[in-house]
């Protein structure tokens, strides 16, 4: 896929205007977010699997995108009641 278009002429006679750039880098700006959740999950999953003190919560908001995000390791939360 070319975003860029060499023919000489007018705006109109482009195969493609700045709108449809904008919107296509938008999608895939939401599509490289939706696979680096599902990454950060799958790591949280893996390391849950290896240490049986790990916990993690994900919290979203009314449209489903990620609000805040927490996660401590054993050996953290070990260390926690020494101090």
């Amino acid at each position: 896929l070319s975003l860029i278009h060499s023919k000489k002429g007018s705006l109109s006679s482009m195969l493609y205007l700045p709108t449809d750039v904008t919107n296509l880098k938008a999608k895939y700006r939401r599509e490289s977010k939706l696979a680096d959740i599902e990454a950060t999950i799958a790591y949280f999953d893996e390391k849950a699997k290896e240490d049986e003190d790990f916990f993690y919560r994900i919290r979203l908001d009314d449209e489903d995108r990620v609000r805040n995000m927490y996660w401590v390791d054993g050996a953290a939360r070990r260390a926690y009641k020494h101090f």
